[in-house]
């Protein structure tokens, strides 16, 4: 047994940074963190379980792998072999526009839909949006209540039911 090789469960505390190879011997290097963001990482051994904490606090661990020596499972692990995957989770994202031409993009898509929103909430001209006197007219003599007085008195209580004789 090399003295590179070790049981995983005790394997110290390793530092990774984005950009550096882990150790290898059968298998080439990868990277140690493997992420969409500039990142660094303390990783170690929890309770049989790799915990990493990273210089950002919302990404998060996806996957860690290490060589195993003799074989690609193996107990005894290559010392600083250990590479990660992370992600960021989608609640925690939030993409800012750091380019002119995104900045632009923004700034016309959102004067495009304030002109739309005011476009669907004004359909008359602004001189009568408020003006509800004139949505009925009951100039007509037969819409009056005269004129239903009127006929109410000479076909006595009914004054809808002309065919009841």
């Amino acid at each position: 047994m090399s003295s590179d090789c070790i049981l995983e469960a005790d394997h110290p505390p390793v530092y990774l940074e984005q950009g550096n190879l882990t150790q290898s011997g059968r298998v080439a290097p990868i990277q140690q963190i493997e992420c969409a963001v500039p990142v660094s990482a303390r990783c170690e051994i929890q309770n049989r379980r790799w915990v990493c904490v990273f210089n950002d606090t919302s990404i998060r661990m996806k996957r860690i792998q290490c060589e195993g020596c003799a074989y690609p499972r193996d107990p005894l692990i290559l010392r600083d072999s250990c590479g990660i995957q992370c992600y960021i989770p989608k609640s925690t994202y939030k993409h800012v526009p750091n380019t002119p031409l995104e900045i632009i993009t923004h700034v016309i898509l959102l004067c495009i839909i304030t002109y739309v929103i005011s476009k669907l909430g004004s359909t008359r001209p602004p001189s009568e949006a408020y003006d509800y006197s004139t949505e009925y007219d009951y100039s007509h003599e037969e819409y009056t209540s005269s004129s239903y007085e009127s006929s109410s008195s000479t076909h006595g209580s009914s004054c809808c039911l002309s065919d009841r004789r």
